[in-house]
């Protein structure tokens, strides 16, 4: 049966194209085999009985499979699948049909003693068809299908042996991932000039198993020799164990991951191991994201669980990297850990962030990193850098000091420009890509057409439209080809199609692309809303009911248009847009409802069994999306929470703007305030971290903070009594007295008696600062009473960073030599450096160690300001602590200047200096001030010294830094009788010192002034 023209009888005239249309179908041919000699040798009611038979179970099938059946002639029928209604999996369906047909024919012999073994064999072969009314041609039927499919399928049904289906190669290209396949030859077809590949399908493949192969393969790269060239030589030389940081730079669309795919396929698999990661663009704002993001996979996989238990997460971490230390394993603990997918109902306040996280994190994953290579050479991608978290992009600043030791090639696509810092490392390579030629453009246009010819000027009409962009040439030229690959076309009818699809930019060409797949497209909209990987059951859970057989075939098709690729996830079926620019184009062709609603779909379904449970900034940006904003603000909190605590301080304060702004569009609830206190909670150390302790927005924030606070009234105070701190730590001098007073009488009643001792540390320091010795030592001496030794291990991180006790006797032992006493001074002092070792706090060790630096400069103790800088120096340099370095500089430098080597300490002391004005902290500046005059005038520099005690006396007066204000009085005193000033001006400063240091209680000051008065007196 040739049967070329075809009436379709049986099509609905409802769903039949009134004008004629071009369309894409599988044409099926059978034949039962040996008619002729089965009619010979039964009754003719019998054979018309087992005909029928054949022709019943045949009509069934192909009625399931979504087929339409020509109304049948003899002993064989034809169907079409993909027509009347165009379905993504017609080739697929028709495949389907046809090996079920051949089993089901086998099975009526079993069913009937009457039936005879009757084989069948049949043709398939897909193409484009014309379909014509058959009120157009004048033909009995409905339509007309005209197509060389048509032909070719009656001609392999001919060839076909008994009880075997053979397939033309467009029909295997399109199901080969769906089958398991033999193939024929190339055979000479009757009617056609060229030999046709001929394949025979065996069975269907499992569903886990066709996900891993792709039936259609990349278009032709071109244009990229030299890079793949110099990619190899990288991995070359990471081979060899001097490893490369290889960057792919360039716009969207340019072809930086089609670059890193090709190289990747250049790479033997067998040798070395490849792990891919994925930054991303929304909803991910945690640290180490397109890390971490794959390691929660592969441990929920390893686990078998949506759990992340300590006992699953360190077995997996130590099978990742075996050796590696347990400090290393422990931050990857915290990196990962995930909390519960439900918003808290308390909250309670949370720790202020640690500081240090971020680079124990950086190393841990440095060690681990060196571990895979010592196994194994290891070629890492991480694509789209572009939206790297701060701490993402601080391991690559890292690994560009520290590659070039290990058997690592990372290679990383980004839109930006590398940095000239990072770029000028030598292990770091840039290709920078640039958009194809037009001999480039001819190529690629050439390979997508082969092996019809390429109509004349479809190049040059592609790199015009697509301005030498790669992935706009080939899917222009993709789509150009499915529409006129087989006609005749021009400039006119190229422009006519894109203006009647709306195309004139790539995203137009993507969605256009995207609207050609029919139901696929819905898929792929569906899955654009979880992100550019998605998890097969991940689009399950969002999909509506829609059946697992239907989303695997709308997937397939997909992969068979290049929209999708497949993506190893932990062993699970998961997938990857091939570009993001797909991603976007499908989520952006969704209405704005119909994204609100699968976006609420995702935060339902996060943790409930059939999807992952996602973490708190993702969900927080699917209950932005949905309209769910106060959800969205609990979310967003807990992340930046979690963030801060990991030292990711630029992606928490992100979260918290996004808080802040979702919380702005919820109407008022009883709980907002908690929540508002909460977010600012987190925002005020975030701040100060990013902007200093005394920098503008870490101020407004506690302001606002403070102001809710005390709006609530005395209820919940203590609560947010880290608010408060903030409140004060942030506050210019001139103010810090008076907000030490709001707090400790707002918190004077509460029950908790550590809130009401760091309250008191808030007041004794700023009275310190202040010249308020009397008052300082009375804080002090409430404060100390209340002091608890447990409490104390969570408050010394919390407030201050330093133990209450150490800063109590230290700041006692200060303002004791102030008042004169000098015993007790050096005994408090002495104390408090016991205790701050004795706990073994770093932070207080620090501490105490500054003021007693401080201590004995009061007591001009040299020798002993050497050796406390001396340990100084060496917590800075184990710790990396830049404060305590410039700190070491500056009294090692002020002391060595004292005992004669003025040349060696003056510069240490500026070095310091210097280095502690660019940290950004004033903190006893007049007191350093004073310590550069001291130096300036053992080199002899009195007029220059004198003008440093006038930049002292200034900041002071400005600041409200007084303590050492009534010395530097005294000290100008001095310094203008050694530059000739009226003895007069020395006499005013000497008796303003002198009443200052009484007003202030500091005797030991006050002393000073009345012998400088007397001598200037008697002199």
């Amino acid at each position: 049966m040739i049967g070329n023209p075809v009436n379709i009888g049986s099509a609905d005239p409802k769903l039949s194209n009134s004008f004629g249309e071009r369309r894409q179908v599988t044409a099926m041919f059978y034949d039962i085999v040996g008619s002729t000699s089965l009619l010979s040798m039964l009754d003719p009611e019998e054979f018309a009985d087992t005909q029928r038979a054949i022709h019943t179970t045949v009509a069934s099938i192909i009625q399931r499979h979504d087929g339409y059946l020509e109304q049948i002639a003899g002993d064989g029928g034809c169907a079409f699948f993909g027509y009347p209604i165009a379905t993504e999996d017609a080739a697929e369906l028709a495949v389907s049909a046809a090996l079920e047909m051949i089993q089901r024919c086998k099975a009526l012999k079993r069913l009937s003693d009457v039936i005879p073994v009757v084989p069948l064999r049949i043709g398939l072969a897909t193409g484009t068809v014309v379909v014509n009314p058959s009120s157009q041609v004048g033909l009995p039927g409905r339509v007309e299908i005209i197509g060389l499919a048509v032909n070719l399928a009656a001609r392999l049904q001919a060839l076909a042996a008994p009880d075997t289906v053979l397939v033309s190669e467009a029909t295997h290209r399109l199901t080969h991932s769906a089958f398991h396949y033999r193939f024929i030859d190339k055979i000479a077809v009757k009617g056609f000039t060229e030999l046709q590949p001929v394949w025979q399908p065996l069975e269907k493949r499992e569903l886990d198993s066709r996900f891993e192969t792709r039936r259609r393969a990349d278009t032709p790269l071109v244009a990229r020799a030299q890079e793949i060239e110099q990619g190899l030589h990288c991995w070359s030389e990471a081979e060899n164990g001097s490893g490369r940081i290889l960057f792919l730079t360039g716009e969207a669309g340019i072809g930086k991951s089609r670059l890193l795919s090709e190289l990747s396929r250049h790479i033997d698999r067998a040798r070395c191991n490849r792990r891919v990661f994925q930054c991303q663009p929304r909803g991910n704002r945690r640290p180490f994201y397109p890390i971490i993001n794959r390691f929660v996979r592969e441990i929920r996989h390893f686990n078998g669980s949506e759990d992340l238990d300590d006992v699953a997460v360190y077995a997996y971490l130590a099978q990742l990297a075996p050796g590696v230390k347990q400090e290393s394993i422990d931050a990857m603990r915290l990196l990962v850990d995930t909390p519960s997918s439900s918003p808290r109902s308390e909250m309670g306040l949370p720790d202020v962030p640690s500081q240090d996280f971020g680079h124990t994190a950086v190393a841990a994953m440095i060690e681990i990193l060196s571990a895979w290579s010592k196994d194994k050479p290891q070629f890492i991608i991480l694509e789209d850098y572009q939206w790297a978290d701060a701490l993402t992009k601080l391991l690559v600043a890292e690994l560009a000091r520290e590659i070039s030791q290990m058997r690592v090639l990372l290679a990383i696509s980004c839109r930006e420009l590398v940095d000239r810092e990072l770029s000028g490392c030598s292990p770091v390579i840039v290709q920078d890509l640039a958009r194809l030629s037009s001999g480039d453009i001819a190529e690629l246009v050439e390979e997508i057409w082969t092996p019809d010819p390429v109509p004349r000027g479809l190049s040059r009409f592609i790199e015009k439209r697509s301005e030498g962009v790669p992935l706009f040439a080939e899917e222009l030229a993709l789509l150009l080809k499915d529409k006129f690959g087989t006609v005749l076309s021009d400039q006119s009818s190229w422009e006519a199609l894109l203006a009647h699809d709306g195309v004139s930019t790539l995203k137009d060409l993507l969605l256009a692309r995207l609207a050609g797949l029919n139901d696929a497209r819905r898929i792929a909209q569906m899955a654009s809303v979880i992100g550019r990987e998605f998890l097969l059951r991940e689009l399950q859970a969002i999909a509506g009911g829609i059946p697992h057989e239907t989303i695997a075939h709308h997937l397939e098709c997909l992969m068979d248009n290049n929209v999708v690729h497949p993506a190893g996830s932990g062993g699970e079926a998961a997938f990857r847009f091939r570009h993001v620019l797909f991603q976007e184009a499908a989520y952006d062709s969704l209405l704005k409802s119909e994204q609100r609603e699968l976006h609420r779909r995702i935060v339902n379904a996060s943790g409930g069994g059939s999807s992952p449970q996602l973490s708190d900034d993702a969900l927080a940006w699917h209950c932005e999306r949905a309209g769910l904003f106060q959800e969205a603000a609990q979310y967003a909190v807990r992340a930046a929470e979690g963030c801060a605590i990991r030292s990711a301080m630029h992606e928490a304060y992100h979260l918290l703007e996004s808080a802040e702004t979702s919380l702005s569009r919820v109407e008022q609830f009883s709980s907002m305030d908690d929540l508002m206190l909460r977010l600012l909670a987190i925002r005020g150390p975030v701040e100060m971290a990013l902007f200093g302790s005394g920098s503008r927005e870490a101020r407004r924030t506690y302001e606002k903070a403070v102001a809710i606070c005390r709006g609530k009234g005395p209820t919940d105070r203590e609560q947010w009594f880290p608010l408060y701190w903030g409140w004060w730590i942030t506050s210019p001098n001139s103010e810090a007295v008076a907000r030490s007073q709001v707090i400790v009488s707002d918190l004077e009643k509460t029950s908790d008696p550590e809130i009401r001792l760091q309250a008191l540390h808030c007041s004794w320091a700023t009275h310190f600062h202040a010249g308020n010795h009397v008052e300082c030592l009375r804080c002090i001496d409430q404060g100390l009473r209340l002091y608890d030794q447990e409490r104390a291990i969570i408050s010394r991180t919390k407030y201050g960073g330093h133990d209450a006790k150490v800063c109590g006797l230290a700041e006692q032992g200060q303002s004791l030599w102030f008042r004169g006493d000098h015993e007790a001074a050096a005994k408090n002092i002495e104390a408090a450096l016991g205790w701050a070792e004795e706990i073994n706090h770093l932070g207080s060790i620090c501490h105490a160690l500054d003021v007693a630096l401080i201590f004995n400069h009061f007591e001009k103790n040299r020798s002993e300001v050497l050796r406390l800088s001396a340990r100084m120096r060496e917590l800075a340099e184990q710790h990396d602590l830049p404060n305590c370095e410039a700190k070491s500089d500056i009294f090692a430098g002020w002391a060595l200047t004292l005992q004669g080597q003025v040349t060696d300490g003056r510069s240490m002391f500026e070095r310091g200096l210097k280095h502690q004005l660019e940290i950004g902290t004033e903190e006893d500046l007049p007191l350093y001030m004073d310590m550069r005059a001291a130096t300036l005038q053992c080199e002899g520099h009195d007029s220059l010294a004198l003008q440093a005690l006038e930049e002292a006396l200034n900041h002071a007066n400005q600041t409200s830094d007084v303590f050492w204000l009534p010395e530097l009085y005294r000290r100008r005193a001095e310094l203008s009788g050694r530059c000739g000033r009226p003895t007069m001006l020395r006499c005013r400063d000497l008796e303003y010192a002198l009443a200052l240091a009484v007003k202030q209680g500091a005797e030991m000051i006050a002393q000073r002034a009345r012998d400088d008065l007397q001598r200037l007196n008697h002199g």
